[in-house]
């Protein structure tokens, strides 16, 4: 029997990331067509950007 790998704590959404600055006008862009961004590594883009939906 195959023990299970250790879950990474969930992450914090008290704590600022960088990329809060830009989710709203993310949001805003997605209601109207596409968006590309980047920024660092650490800034919250796989985090926060997936949590803050599209379309709606």
């Amino acid at each position: 029997m195959s023990s299970l790998p250790a879950r990474s704590p969930a992450p914090r959404f008290d704590q600022p990331l960088p990329i809060n600055a830009v989710l709203d006008p993310l949001r805003a862009a997605l209601r109207v067509g596409h968006a590309l961004f980047q920024a660092p590594t650490g800034s919250g883009k796989s985090t926060r950007v997936p949590l803050a939906g599209g379309p709606g």
